[in-house]
Formats: structure tokens, C-alpha cells, sequence
């Protein structure tokens, strides 16, 4: 025969039926009947029915900096807490409570512990209770955003250490200093982004870049140097350079003064033109003398 009962501190009158509870039993054989003359005797194996272990857990809790801290008062399942373990329509029972370690402060970044206990189960279960934590996160959007913007502000302006009128005709330029300045202020608040705790930092890191932005916008000048088209219209003569430190071509011009009259003793091919002339003219008269003088 099989029979099952109750050990140490287990009440389980003998039965042939197998406990199901958790608890401490002995499982009793005995041997008897017609080959009790052959075989006889009782054989006692202790056993145990150990408890299912049911999980209650605290959910982790994340918030932004100034958001509201989520109130523990009442806790509600699968909201505040979640339970792992029972088997079929068992529940958990009794009341579960749940608190912080410390007050949180939500106006800086940091974290905290969300410790829960309380509720209850049937002998065939354990309870274990596991903390949650509650984290507090800044918010670094408005710096991301700021350096993006500050980027771009960089697209299409030249650096040019010279004046505008050195510079390409409609070429958005800043100079060397001006341009340094806001990659600093860039440098700057990518650093901070993983070292602000609270709203107010974030904040104050994204202003800072915004201005020096600002800043930036407001150097820009715009080049007003255009090449010349074509040579000295009046007969001048043309010199040109070339200032090898900017690429800017430079041209230089001087007007040249009307030509004397031309005289007898004149080499250029303008005086000699008039002398030939005035030799012409005077031949002239003096043939017209004649033929007046004949008559």
C-alpha cells in the first residue's frame, strides 16, 4: 500500500491521496497481504512540496526635469507594480505598499529608489518583492536644436580677413575670428550636453549658442569688388598687380594730357603732318600772286 502524511510542522492527516500543498510529507510503503510470509515489511521516504515563488515588482519610473513626480498613495497593478508567478486563477491578495527613498526633486537630474512590499498569497506561495527605480531626466532638445542651427548658419560664408571691397562681388563672408567664435560656442554646448542636471542649465547652454548665432548673423558682410572689363578708354595706359595673399586681381590707371600744338621744328609725326601742310598752303598763295601780278 501508498500512503501519504503530514511531517514536522505539516498537518496532513494519512491518506492514500497525494498532498498538493506546499509542506513537508512522508510517503509511507508497506508491504503485506498474501506474500507477507515472503516479503513484509514499511518503508517511509520523507518528501517536501516547496512554495512557487511569485514576483512583486515596482516598475521603473522615468520622468523629464519639472515633470510631476508620479504619486505612490495608492498603487495599481500593472500600472505601479506588476506580479509574476502565480499559476491559474490564483491572485495576489492584501494590500501592496510603495514609496520612495527620499524625496525626489524634479528640477534636477537624478534617480531613486522605489521600494514596494506588502500583499499576500496562499501557503503554496512565496512573496518576493523587487525595488523599482525612479529616474529624473533632462530634457537637452533645445540644445540639439541650437547646434543644428548653428551649423547651418555656417553654410555658404567664406572666411576672409580683408574688406569688402577686396572681396568677390555678393560673397557672404566673416572673418577668421568671427567664424572661430561660434565653432567654440558649437564645441561648447556639445560638451555641456552630458553634464547639465537641470532645465535651468539646459536652457542657459542653448541660450549661450543662440546668441553667439546671433552674433555671427550679424558680421556677415557681403563682398563689393568687381574685375574691370576692359582697358583705359581715353588713351591712357593701364598697370595691374596681383595681391598674391587674396587672389584679388588690383588694377592701377593714368590719363595721359592732350598733345601741344605742333610747331616747325616738331619730330612727331603730327608736327611734321602740319609743316607739310603749312609748306602746301603757302605754295598755293604764292601761285595765285603770280598769276594776279601777269594780268
Amino acid at each position: 500500500t501508498k500512503e501519504y502524511e503530514g511531517r514536522n510542522t505539516t498537518v496532513y492527516t494519512t491518506s492514500e491521496t497525494a498532498p498538493t500543498n506546499a509542506g513537508e510529507y512522508n510517503l509511507i510503503l508497506t508491504v503485506s497481504g498474501a506474500s507477507a510470509e515472503t516479503y513484509a515489511g514499511t518503508l517511509t521516504v520523507p518528501f517536501a512540496i516547496t512554495q512557487k515563488e511569485v514576483t512583486v515588482k515596482a516598475k521603473d519610473r522615468d520622468i523629464l526635469v519639472g515633470a510631476d513626480i508620479p504619486s505612490l498613495a495608492n498603487p495599481v497593478p500593472d500600472t505601479d507594480y506588476t506580479v509574476a508567478g502565480f499559476i491559474g486563477t490564483d491572485t495576489l491578495g492584501g494590500t501592496v505598499s510603495m514609496s520612495y527613498t527620499g524625496t525626489p526633486d524634479n528640477t534636477q537630474h537624478g534617480s531613486y529608489p522605489i521600494t514596494i512590499s506588502g500583499g499576500t498569497a496562499s501557503d503554496n506561495y512565496s512573496l518576493k518583492h523587487e525595488n523599482g527605480t525612479l529616474t529624473i531626466s533632462i530634457e537637452v532638445s533645445l540644445i540639439t536644436t541650437a547646434i543644428t542651427v548653428a551649423n547651418n548658419t555656417k553654410n555658404g560664408i567664406a572666411t576672409y580677413d580683408t574688406a569688402a571691397s577686396s572681396v568677390a562681388y555678393g560673397t557672404k563672408f566673416v572673418t577668421t575670428a568671427e567664424m572661430s567664435a561660434l565653432n567654440t560656442a558649437i564645441q561648447t554646448a556639445t560638451d555641456a550636453k552630458a553634464s547639465c542636471t537641470t532645465l535651468a542649465q539646459v536652457q542657459a547652454v542653448a541660450k549661450a549658442l543662440d546668441d553667439a548665432v546671433a552674433d555671427f548673423k550679424a558680421a556677415i558682410k557681403t563682398g563689393t569688388y568687381t574685375a574691370p572689363s576692359g582697358g583705359d578708354s581715353d588713351g591712357g595706359s593701364t598697370g595691374g598687380g596681383s595681391d598674391s595673399s587674396s587672389g584679388i586681381s588690383s588694377t592701377t590707371s593714368t590719363t595721359s594730357t592732350n598733345p601741344s600744338a605742333p610747331s616747325t621744328g616738331d619730330s612727331s609725326p603730327l608736327g611734321a603732318m602740319a609743316g607739310i601742310m603749312l609748306l602746301g598752303l603757302a605754295g598755293m598763295v604764292g601761285l595765285v600772286w603770280k598769276k594776279k601780278v601777269s594780268l
